[in-house]
């Protein structure tokens, strides 16, 4: 992994395998936090949550699993820590579904609709939540900070 300065003090890694990754820092670029608590859920409402404050960042994964998974070219990502996400409607259906890493992931999904709202990987379990930024009330709130697989993305 080599790693260098980027525009606006990212830093830039390559990794060969994996493609680009592009990391900004430890805590969401750009975004006020007068935008918290923001909400989302699932397509048919019974499914909600806050999240009480900006996440820590927002990754745009092509890995192959994420394209499958979302049915997507990508899966656009909120890192951030599990306490910092109040369910407000029916809680999620956890669904357990295998992962490149081997280790699995935690997915809640709504009972009803089965949009997915967030996983939790296996490595962090419930402290960490990786909420699907289109499932927010206010998408535009949170654009990517890093892209990561690239090596897997679409070529067009």
């Amino acid at each position: 992994m080599v790693g260098h300065g980027g525009a606006n003090g990212a830093t830039i890694l390559r990794r060969p395998s994996q493609g680009l990754l592009v990391y900004g820092g430890s805590s969401h670029v750009g975004v006020d936090p007068a935008s918290f608590p923001a909400e989302g859920g699932c397509d048919c409402r019974a499914v909600r949550y806050r999240m009480l404050s900006a996440p820590l960042f927002v990754h745009c994964c092509h890995c192959r699993w994420c394209q499958r998974e979302s049915g997507a070219s990508f899966a656009l990502n909120a890192m951030i820590e599990g306490d910092r996400v109040t369910e407000l409607g029916q809680p999620p259906e956890m669904v357990q579904t295998p992962s490149a890493s081997g280790s699995g992931q935690a997915i809640a999904r709504c009972p009803t609709c089965r949009v997915a709202v967030w996983s939790n990987y296996a490595g962090a379990g419930p402290v960490v939540r990786f909420v699907r930024v289109g499932t927010l009330d206010d998408p535009d709130l949170l654009p990517p900070d890093i892209h990561i697989f690239t090596g897997s993305r679409q070529p067009w």
